[in-house]
């Protein structure tokens, strides 16, 4: 038995009242909800229901996630709440104000006050920028940049607040957007809400970026989902793409091809990388899967900063083998550590992997470290006064890369994010690691290795727990 149309309408806004899908479904006649849709609207619902503080969500351009994230579930949060506000963000005004006018739209229709009876918008403020609720609830939508005015706001929605290439490449819109965030956007957030930010990754220092890298004690969660599978997933096997039905393999591959693999990386895979430096090519790099015989001299370089700030520099050591005809990258580590954190990082270091020389930069963050090294331990701490720039240093190291005398090992956890630092610099993010290998590589290939080398017995067991 069928049911009567006045009923089935009943019952569907009922379920839209309780799920953003069907909110969605009713709203937008032919609305499709593949799993990631599906996967999206559970985290959207529990940022709702107070469970999810920060959302991140990273997907590939025309998957859906804007008009689910950006359009339905504000207008389904403020029928859910119409007594809290949402402030909205995007790349510029223009499109800020286009994403407002269909949220208002959803919210002043019939359905959405059938659905949500006491949602209901104020006539003394109904624009695309900004409007407020009878219940006491707003929306705001702003462009990056833009001044942020009236209370705050129970949740802070940013979605692609870089606008193309060229501001993604450009480290000044990159630092103003850091800032804005920080110093407006992220002020609006009342006690206890809730901030999502959707973004298609351009940059490793894109909005999202910055925020893993710079503020992890937030505690994002992060729904980063590759438009073609680089390993079997829940939902997938690896090389099945995200949405097969819009956009299936020969798609993506025709968009590959058009994009380039560093921009389809970049993009569709949620992958970025700075295009690639000038100084270190990541062809030079040769590897190891097991640590090479004949390790005489090993050689700690210290590059050091005294702040655990999340905005501070990193202190960074690498540490190396050194072989008759090559040096070998054993371990590298970077962190953010006060004084006393850091003089205990450097004395585990030397006891696990003990060294011929520690080298340490001679300068303001450096000495204190040489100071408290040489008066408390035995170890050979060396002062190195560096005069020449950064870029100076890194070319004067390059043949030994080019001629394969330098080798990394095949895997371990911090490789990537190492290799991903010296292959871009000088535009590097960070350049910590960069100091640190460039001054031991200068200080090994400028030592004799003949004679004076002294041969250290090799620890196995600690050279094994690095990989």
């Amino acid at each position: 038995m069928s049911l009567a149309p006045d009923l089935l309408r009943r019952l569907e806004r009922d379920d839209a009242a309780g799920r953003l899908l069907a909110y969605a479904g009713l709203h937008h006649p032919g609305f499709l909800s593949p799993w990631h849709l599906e996967l999206l609207a559970g985290r959207l619902e529990a940022v709702e229901r107070g469970d999810l503080a920060r959302l991140m969500v990273l997907m590939p351009p025309r998957h859906g996630k804007s008009l689910l994230a950006s359009t339905m579930f504000p207008a389904w949060y403020l029928g859910r709440h119409p007594d809290r506000t949402v402030l909205f963000a995007a790349y510029a005004s223009e499109l800020a104000r286009d994403f407002g006018r269909r949220v208002r739209n959803l919210v002043a229709s019939d359905e959405h006050r059938a659905t949500f009876p006491r949602c209901s918008i104020s006539r003394d403020s109904s624009s695309t920028e900004r409007f407020d609720l009878l219940a006491g609830g707003a929306y705001y939508a702003v462009g990056r940049g833009g001044s942020i005015t009236g209370r705050g706001a129970d949740v802070v929605l940013v979605d692609d607040p870089l606008k193309d290439r060229a501001e993604a490449d450009s480290a000044a819109v990159r630092k103003s957007l850091h800032a804005w965030y920080s110093d407006v956007a992220y002020t609006r957030l009342q006690p206890g809400g809730a901030v999502i930010v959707i973004n298609t990754r351009w940059h490793e220092d894109d909005l999202s970026g910055w925020l893993l890298e710079e503020h992890p004690e937030e505690g994002w969660e992060v729904i980063s989902l590759p438009a073609i599978a680089e390993a079997d997933e829940e939902h997938r096997l690896e090389g099945e793409p995200l949405w097969p039905g819009r956009f299936p393999a020969p798609v993506l591959e025709r968009i590959r091809g058009v994009l380039g693999g560093a921009s389809f990386a970049s993009l569709y895979q949620q992958r970025p990388a700075a295009v690639e430096g000038a100084i270190f090519k990541r062809a030079w790099w040769r590897t190891y899967t097991d640590v090479p015989a004949g390790i005489g001299r090993v050689v700690h370089s210290w590059d050091t900063a005294f702040k655990a700030g999340a905005t501070n520099d990193y202190s960074a050591c690498t540490i190396w083998g050194e072989t008759p005809t090559e040096f070998v990258l054993l371990h590298a580590w970077r962190g953010r550590l006060e004084f006393p954190e850091l003089c205990a990082t450097a004395e585990r270091f030397a006891e696990q992997w003990q060294p011929s020389a520690v080298l340490v930069e001679d300068k303001a963050s450096g000495q204190s470290l040489i100071q408290a090294m040489q008066r408390s331990t035995r170890l050979p701490v060396l002062a190195i006064k560096v005069t020449a720039d950064k870029v100076s240093r890194a070319n004067a190291i390059t043949p030994l890369l080019e001629a394969g005398k330098v080798l990394l090992p095949a895997s371990a956890g911090w490789l990537d994010d190492y290799l991903d630092e010296l292959s871009t610099f000088p535009s590097s993010v960070h350049d910590d690691w960069t100091d640190a290998t460039t001054m031991a590589l200068e200080w090994l290939g400028g030592k004799p290795r003949t004679a004076a080398m002294v041969v250290i017995p090799r620890p196995e067991r600690s050279l094994r727990g690095v990989f």
